[in-house]
């Protein structure tokens, strides 16, 4: 991986009026992301916009207002869902609400073996454990595709152990505030921050809030987000 090395902006998404639309790259290969990338579609009431899913398919994470997708099926959704888009596949996405509907996606780099869209409220899925920490997964291993996971967690007041992962992720925050340790460096985190990690980078974030610090995290290969290579001196902890 050589010069490769955490990544950590802020950048702030488009906010369309009514009947528009806008998407943002927030995280990509000029970044310094070189496998996966990061977008925030944002959709006005009464707004639309037509999508087709690139590089090997994509994972969406609803995380603001309502949205009606229209793929091989249409289905209505509410914060918080996750939505898997096989590669090649066209749609629509229509915001019936009445404030603005966010959607954070991640472009995979390699096709997912799953020909069909997929979605999953968060409140449907499994709660899991490690540590202080818990996490649930919305895409992923449940589906039945190991090309990626997309997960959203939940860090406590705190310090997680440093940690390193085997592969490329992803992190967007959604709620809270904090740090994150990174490759020798400390960056601050709140809420529309993006965090890259390359594989075998040590990291961990940090909760300096006295309130919950909530993160969606995407990965490629995929796999559990309590699976982690711990460093000297740690203890259990979320993959965060």
């Amino acid at each position: 991986m050589g010069d490769v090395r955490a990544v950590v902006v802020q950048r702030a998404p488009g906010r369309p009026g009514r009947g528009e639309s806008a998407q943002t790259t927030v995280l990509e290969s000029a970044d310094g992301c070189p496998n996966l990338v990061q977008r925030v579609l944002s959709v006005g009431p009464a707004g639309a916009a037509t999508m087709r899913a690139e590089g090997g398919g994509e994972c969406w994470y609803v995380s603001r207002g309502r949205a009606i997708v229209h793929a091989d099926r249409s289905v209505g959704v509410e914060k918080p869902t996750g939505i898997f888009l096989p590669a090649g596949t066209s749609c629509q996405v229509e915001n019936p609400g009445d404030e603005v509907l966010e959607v954070t996606i991640a472009v995979l780099p390699e096709p997912v073996a799953c020909s069909e869209m997929l979605v999953a409220a968060l409140e449907d899925c499994a709660v899991e454990v490690t540590g202080d920490r818990q996490f649930r997964v919305l895409l992923g291993a449940p589906q039945g595709f190991e090309a990626a996971t997309q997960f959203v967690g939940d860090i406590p007041p705190g310090r997680a152990p440093e940690h390193s992962h085997t592969y490329d992720e992803v992190v967007r925050v959604l709620d809270g505030s904090g740090q994150i340790h990174a490759g020798g460096e400390v960056h601050p985190l709140e809420p529309g921050t993006s965090v890259y990690l390359p594989p075998g980078t040590p990291h961990c974030l940090e909760n300096t809030s006295s309130g919950v610090l909530r993160v969606l995290g995407v990965f490629h290969p995929g796999g559990s987000p309590g699976a982690k290579s711990q460093h000297a001196g740690d203890g259990g902890g979320l993959a965060h």
